[in-house]
């Protein structure tokens, strides 16, 4: 608006004609500019006003008046001659006086964006050992005890990851990415890296080996926590829930340098207690099954749509049989707490471990609601069953909210 004004202001004050020697645009709220169209499109016209290419856009205008065809030969009109100053006189040149624009408002500098920061579901699980890698190409023996009498259990091939359980009478007990354990001697094998990373970007893949190019083992959500094992270049080797290792790019790896944001401490509080954050509601389906909602009124127990829902059992012949089964298109993933050791373990206080055999975590995206989340599933019906929810975000994160 600043160079249409001048342009304007410039245009009167040397007497320029637009209807002889400039093109002139009209603008919706009565400004215009004085000057030469360049080119003109169905968005925007380009302008030459004074040296200055500006452009302006279509529906800003109202009316384009184009100057008349001028022959290439014919000059400005001359000055009138009795305004010609005698020879002997000097010729007094004065530039015109431009005002300066009045009333102009300085722009205002905007407070910067706050921009909350990435964190993960919670609860995180993580690997409970160290991570070690079989070395060598050849096969090395995996024993069911820890010496060389033990019967062999199978053969290792060079670069099979193994996740420490204990180590005993100089021997490696640990456990493969597919649930086989067994003991291995400790100079067969090297340890890994093992640094907690948070990913950063949604939908990124797992890949079989370092590069774009190769297949992809698994995809990875915003805001999950991977195991960093080593690195080569700008790819690293990652564990993912001790059941998938591979590489990914490290654009999109973060590692975690504060352990409270994936493992603050845990303070269990009733739903009642509360001030009933849950609403639940639950429909008989068959005489096994029930339906159940969640009305989640908290928006602090929801991260991008999504939570993790805990699972806990009283009866540990639901909890090993098949009956112990969820049913919804709205969960991503389901983890298992086997024992009330690992419930302990992953760091759940001793209330809980105590009071159940062991659970699920399940990770499920919520659809809006009047009241605020709304997570919906098909579950067994037993009063064996509690359900929890952890608050993700806020000065409580972390506090397990127990719905009996």
């Amino acid at each position: 608006m600043k160079i249409r004004v001048l342009a304007v202001i410039t245009a009167l004050l040397l007497g320029v004609s637009h209807a002889s020697w400039s093109d002139t645009v009209i603008f919706k709220n009565g400004t215009q500019a004085i000057g030469t169209i360049l080119s003109m499109t169905d968005e925007k016209i380009v302008m030459d006003i004074f040296g200055v290419t500006t452009e302006f856009m279509r529906s800003e205008i109202v009316e384009i008046i184009r100057k008349e065809s001028v022959p290439e030969n014919t000059a400005p009109p001359a000055v009138p001659p009795e305004t010609v100053p005698a020879a002997t006189e000097p010729v007094q040149t004065t530039p015109p006086q431009i005002p300066a624009p009045q009333n102009i408002i300085p722009p205002v500098a905007l407070p910067p964006q706050e921009i909350e920061p990435l964190q993960p579901l919670l609860p995180v699980l993580l690997p409970h050992g160290k991570a070690y890698q079989v070395q060598g190409s050849a096969g090395v023996r995996f024993r069911e005890g820890p010496n060389l009498d033990s019967p062999i259990i199978s053969m290792l091939p060079g670069k099979t990851i193994l996740l420490e359980v204990e180590i005993a009478n100089g021997w490696l007990r640990a456990k493969t990415l597919d649930g086989k354990e067994g003991w291995i001697h400790p100079n067969f094998v090297l340890p890994m890296e093992s640094t907690a990373c948070l990913v950063t970007g949604d939908n990124l893949n797992i890949r079989e080996a370092p590069g774009d190019l190769y297949r992809p083992l698994a995809k990875l959500r915003k805001g999950e926590v991977v195991i960093k094992l080593e690195e080569q270049g700008e790819w690293w080797f990652v564990l993912y829930q001790e059941a998938v290792s591979g590489w990914c790019n490290k654009e999109y790896l973060q590692p975690v340098t504060d352990e409270n944001m994936i493992r603050p401490p845990i303070r269990v509080v009733n739903n009642q207690d509360a001030g009933m954050p849950i609403l639940v509601v639950k429909r008989a389906e068959t005489a096994e099954t029930v339906h159940i909602s969640f009305t989640v009124r908290d928006p602090n127990i929801v991260l991008a749509q999504r939570t993790n829902m805990l699972v806990f059992y009283r009866d540990p012949n639901l909890f090993n049989s098949d009956k112990s089964s969820y049913m919804s298109d709205a969960i991503i993933q389901r983890s298992r707490l086997k024992t009330s050791a690992d419930i302990l373990q992953e760091g759940f206080p001793e209330e809980i471990a105590v009071s159940f055999v062991g659970g699920d975590i399940i990770t499920i995206e919520g659809q809006r609601a009047a009241e605020g989340w709304q997570f919906e599933l098909t579950a067994p019906d037993s009063s064996a069953i509690a359900y929890a929810f952890m608050v993700q975000k806020g000065p409580a994160r972390g506090s397990l909210v127990l719905v009996p």
